[in-house]
């Protein structure tokens, strides 16, 4: 299954958990296109995006969406030119052991005039730790 099928059931899924029939209503998509467009048997249109984003309430619903929606035109190739950028060079930094904090700390010591200096600290640290 596509991307954007897969997406778009879940995100009727719920909670709250929305029928096709009522979230048909409230996108002005034909019941019948709906249900194509959730089975992956047709491809979504920038249009029909357009509606289903304004029938999805939750902002983070939304922005997989539309992730999906990207996923499913583009290339791995071209996606991978999202996962960072010339102004984000630590955009792609994976750091699943530290808290969320953590990370925004890293990131933001990542991102100051003292680079060279926080970099002599992490080299430091990480001899020292590991020497236990």
């Amino acid at each position: 299954m596509k991307s954007f099928p897969k997406t778009l059931n879940a995100c009727l899924a719920g909670p709250p958990k929305l029928s096709q029939a009522a979230f048909a209503d409230r996108t002005g998509i034909n019941k019948s296109k709906l249900s194509r467009l959730l089975n992956g048997k047709t491809p979504v249109d920038r249009s029909t995006l357009d509606a289903i984003l304004s029938g999805v309430v939750q902002t983070d619903r939304r922005s997989r969406l539309v992730a999906a929606y990207f996923q499913d035109l583009a290339s791995p190739v071209a996606l991978s030119q999202l996962a960072g950028s010339p102004q984000e060079p630590w955009g792609s930094l994976e750091l699943p052991k530290l808290s969320r904090k953590g990370q925004l700390a890293l990131k933001a010591l990542l991102h100051n005039e003292a680079l060279p200096a926080v970099e002599k600290l992490l080299i430091d640290l990480a001899a020292l730790l590991a020497e236990r």
